[in-house]
């Protein structure tokens, strides 16, 4: 570009590639400060993965403390309801034995 202050000159493709190279040439330095390059992002993905398989672990582990928490404690709670109900099958074999006996009719009444 030979003279910049005149605007009504013709501009030849050399003087646009000039141009623009002193653009793009301008430019470039301050864009590669801003984006990270191919590897950086690489080692930031990695980093990231990383970081979440670690938490992924930690959470991990945590529900199993307490999913084995809860189940002790269901545990004794069904314990409680078992013990309450554990001399169950004698007292249903005793209560059978008083009202069924053997050898007594079984009174049926006929549908109408």
């Amino acid at each position: 570009m030979s003279d910049p202050d005149d605007m009504d000159k013709p501009l030849t493709k050399r003087d646009l590639l000039d141009a623009f190279d002193n653009f793009l040439g301008a430019l470039m330095p301050r864009l590669d400060e801003r984006f990270a390059t191919k590897r950086e992002l690489e080692e930031m993905n990695r980093d990231l993965r990383q970081l979440i398989s670690a938490e992924a672990d930690d959470t991990r582990q945590e529900m199993r403390k307490l999913v084995g928490a809860q189940d002790a404690k269901h545990r004794v709670e069904l314990g409680t309801v078992d013990d309450r109900y554990r001399d169950l099958p004698e007292r249903v074999g005793k209560l059978e034995a008083a009202v069924f006996r053997p050898g007594s009719p079984v009174k049926r009444q006929r549908r109408r």
